[in-house]
Order: C-alpha cells, then structure tokens, then sequence
C-alpha cells in the first residue's frame, strides 16, 4: 500500500511533487486506517526549500460473506 501511495503521488504530482513519501498507520483498537503523504515542492525561488503534508484517515471496512 505504501509503494502504490506513493507511486500514484507521483503520478498526479507530475513535476510539482518531488520524493514523496508516505508514512500509513492503522490503529486496531479504533478500527481506523490512516495514510500521510510528504514531499517536497518546486520552487521558482533560488534557495528557497518548500515541504507539503497531507493525511487522510477513514475506518476500516470489512465486508463478510452470509453465514
């Protein structure tokens, strides 16, 4: 999940978005998945060394067969 996150952040990112990293952690006990993506940012500015941060979180979906 990690290798596609940050494969995909490429890809919509084009040139904006350089080395992105993506950090996931999931918490059992809340039955919550979390994804948080860094990278840095081109800047047209000479020394001038720009970060992005996003995260997004949502719970965890199950589905079961009928028993």
């Amino acid at each position: 999940m990690k290798a596609n996150t940050e494969q995909f952040a490429t890809s919509v990112g084009r040139e904006a978005l350089i080395d992105p990293l993506a950090t996931p952690a999931y918490d059992a006990e809340q039955g919550r998945v979390r994804m948080k993506v860094h990278g840095r940012v081109i800047s047209l500015i000479p020394m001038l060394d720009l970060t992005v941060t996003e995260e997004a979180e949502g719970p965890v979906e199950r589905f079961e067969g009928a028993r």
